[in-house]
């Protein structure tokens, strides 16, 4: 189960290439705009995927509601379907290349932890996504900018509803396939021109509040609601009941453009070494991250935050 490996001379840029890719269903851009450190080493493109999200795993905030506690019952690991199809995948990796060469992307969705923990409901569901949706991509563009290197990976990976295989004759096409996208599409004529989604329902939202000095945008706190939220916050704080505090203010405004066209604005303002684009087709997520939640290689573990951290100290005294 070698996958074939083309590599892609002289190499794109990873932007060019994701809009290229743009008219494929569900586009995958993990991207890292800010080059300046090891983080921001690679970068990954790839579409229509084996395994369509339209699999995805529903109502874990939703089945809370077939019981009359105020709390969720146990409920089955949403990971074990996943786990069970894309493990034969995990031996096929090819050495010296970006480490992800297909396999699977995921979405977890806060209400996700009600699977695991004991948690009160919340009070609105405005968007209703599913909690957990899965994506298992057979090929990949990966760019190594340290390098300045990319290579088109086709691992030839075919799945049913009972098993996975290796089919090397599927690999060359799907491989000749996104070459072929690469070299014939003009990337100033990719989106459908009515690709904006539905309008939200506002019977569906919570109270929502005009943003002074901005149309059209809302927010879930008054001014006075947020200054309360803040003051609550730090007397938690002083009581000793917690040590941080995250208050998240959520904006609404239309969208007047392509998803990708406002992704291209935010990684231009805000370039991250951890941005991502990926079309589930009822929605998208945007997004521009600073910081590598976890990384598991090998069995070992990092995690690299930024909020509430304080400076190592050169000795094991001074860190503790």
């Amino acid at each position: 189960m070698t996958p074939l490996v083309e590599e892609l001379i002289p190499c794109p840029d990873p932007w060019d290439v994701a809009r290229k890719l743009a008219h494929l269903p569900h586009l995958l851009f993990l991207d890292s705009a800010d080059r300046s450190t090891e983080r921001g080493r690679y970068s990954y493109v790839t579409a229509d995927p084996l395994v369509r999200p339209l699999d995805s795993h529903t109502d874990i905030q939703t089945q809370s509601n077939r019981w009359a506690s105020r709390f969720l019952p146990a409920c089955p690991d949403p990971f074990r379907s996943d786990q069970s199809i894309f493990y034969p995948t995990t031996g096929c990796r090819i050495p010296d290349l970006p480490a992800f060469q297909g396999g699977i992307v995921g979405m977890f969705g806060y209400h996700l932890g009600r699977a695991f923990e004991r948690l009160p409901r919340t009070r609105f569901d405005e968007f209703l996504f599913d909690d957990l949706v899965t994506a298992g991509y057979d090929w990949v563009i990966s760019f190594d900018h340290l390098q300045r290197r990319s290579w088109l990976v086709s691992t030839g990976i075919e799945f049913d509803e009972e098993s996975l295989w290796y089919n090397s004759t599927r690999a060359t096409k799907r491989l000749r396939f996104i070459h072929t996208q690469l070299t014939r599409l003009d990337r100033h004529q990719i989106f459908p021109s009515n690709r904006y989604g539905e309008p939200l329902s506002t019977v569906l939202l919570g109270t929502q509040y005009p943003l002074q000095n901005h149309s059209g945008v809302t927010s879930n706190f008054s001014r006075d609601g947020y200054l309360a939220a803040a003051q609550k916050a730090i007397d938690y704080i002083h009581a000793g009941d917690c040590f941080q505090v995250n208050i998240s203010q959520r904006l609404l405004a239309p969208l007047r453009e392509h998803p990708l066209d406002l992704y291209g604005r935010l990684r231009e303002r805000n370039p991250a070494p951890y941005g991502c684009y990926f079309d589930l087709g009822d929605f998208q997520i945007l997004s521009a991250s600073p910081e590598q939640f976890l990384k598991v290689t090998k069995g070992d573990v990092v995690t690299r935050p930024i909020k509430g951290t304080r400076p190592r100290g050169k000795t094991p005294a001074e860190d503790a």
